[in-house]
């Protein structure tokens, strides 16, 4: 997509110029509810396929009624070259010249085991038309300002005025 080369190209200038930054756009789509909302977001690890994925459940809250009832949807999203360091668990990505950049790493304890983004690490949810994709940012740069203290963020081009109001209103709750 036009957007992920625009996006990366920006959010790169945005690490410092000495830091390692990398961008991965998962080569999964979806097609869910056009103006929709993300309920769930989270990180998963397939240890059979070696493969993060990014697990996202659509619903339907903006424009459920009596006439539409409520409804879900759940999609899997691969972000390819992702590895695990077992020892650290630790989640990570290699550059070309061969470094490491942190992505993700668990966290908590059985049964509340979680995988959770890295500092550095920016997940973006990006929408249009009910098309869905992800894709991945991370920078070995630690830091706290900017993008780099996020782990999810979402675009989504319905600019409709009932899309700005739910957006208004999601925000106060």
């Amino acid at each position: 997509m036009k957007w992920q080369s625009s996006l990366a190209g920006l959010l790169a200038g945005v690490a410092a110029a000495q830091a390692t930054t990398i961008f991965i756009a998962s080569p999964d789509t979806a097609q869910t509810f056009t103006y929709g909302s993300v309920s769930e977001h989270r990180l998963f690890w397939n240890g059979k396929e070696g493969r993060l994925y990014a697990y996202l459940r659509f619903c339907n809250r903006p424009y459920d009624s009596g006439s539409e009832p409520p409804a879900a949807e759940s999609f899997l999203f691969a972000l390819p070259g992702i590895k695990l360091d077992a020892v650290s668990g630790t989640f990570y990505a290699e550059t070309r010249d061969g470094r490491r950049v942190p992505v993700a790493e668990w966290r908590g304890g059985w049964p509340h085991r979680r995988i959770v983004p890295s500092e550095g690490t920016l997940l973006v949810i990006a929408r249009c038309g009910g098309r869905a994709s992800v894709c991945l940012f991370a920078t070995d740069e630690k830091t706290e300002r900017g993008w780099a203290a996020c782990s999810w963020a979402s675009i989504n081009d319905n600019w409709s005025l009932q899309n700005l109001v739910c957006d208004l209103i999601a925000k106060r709750r």
